[in-house]
């Protein structure tokens, strides 16, 4: 795929998804209304304070949050429960979060995924974006996370997948 395809392909991904987003909230109906429960989300991120925002800004919006401090203790949630969502940091010390996601594709292959990413302007961007994709990663939300984006990037996610 050329840069340009790249790209291009992202902005129609996340143009779909955002019609669909909107398209249920205008309609006044919520992600609960439509399965009966909010999602069950795991959230990966060395940082407390990171991994403490993502955290209540998601079980303000009703779902189900287990949080963990690093990729060990992710792949173990991972290895016994089910979840809707995976969301992660890439960067984190001892084992980042490619490995989050590659653990996850061998135990839950249908996990969606979400990266959190405070990687800066030295990587570009079409070349992360195409190691993300190659993973089957659904969306990237930049640090720092700002709640309206991580909200509706992740019913963006769950709705239209």
């Amino acid at each position: 795929m050329e840069r340009k395809d790249i790209i291009l392909h992202f902005q129609q991904k996340r143009r779909i998804d955002t019609l669909a987003a909107k398209s249920l909230q205008a309609r006044g109906r919520r992600q609960k209304d439509l399965w009966g429960t909010m999602a069950n989300i795991l959230v990966v991120d060395d940082d407390p304070v990171s991994r403490n925002i993502v955290t209540k800004i998601l079980e303000k919006d009703e779902h189900t949050v287990t949080a963990c401090a690093s990729a060990p203790a992710a792949i173990e949630e991972l290895t016994f429960k089910e979840f809707d969502l995976l969301v992660t940091d890439i960067i984190m010390p001892e084992h980042d979060g490619f490995e989050v996601i590659q653990a996850a594709r061998s135990l839950r292959p249908t996990l969606k995924v979400i990266v959190l990413s405070g990687i800066d302007e030295r990587v570009p961007q079409e070349l992360s974006m195409a190691a993300f994709d190659r993973l089957g990663v659904c969306r990237v939300v930049r640090k720092p996370i700002k709640p309206a984006v991580l909200v509706s990037e992740v019913l963006a996610v769950l709705v239209a997948g």
